[in-house]
């Protein structure tokens, strides 16, 4: 099955059945999904080169958050400031 929602709760990228069991998945493009994996390989160079529209921007960023707030256990309050701005 094609993984199309994102939970920062379960690890990561879901496929629809799967997510159907996980409160707040959300679902996500195949833009979006590019990205995440993105995330995972680029350095922080190649991030701040990148050509991103302001909806993926503030995904990526809204994901980021959520995801380091999860298994951290740390507010970023930096990035709950770019996000209330």
């Amino acid at each position: 099955a094609a993984v199309t929602f994102f939970s920062a709760a379960a690890g990561g990228v879901l496929c629809s059945s799967c997510a159907r069991e996980v409160a707040g998945a959300q679902e996500v493009s195949p833009g979006q999904l590019a990205w995440l994996r993105a995330l995972l390989s680029c350095t922080f160079d190649e991030l701040l080169a990148a050509q991103l529209d302001d909806e993926t921007a503030l995904f990526l960023l809204g994901a980021a958050h959520t995801w380091a707030a999860t298994h951290l256990d740390a507010r970023l309050r930096a990035t709950e400031f770019y996000l209330g701005a």
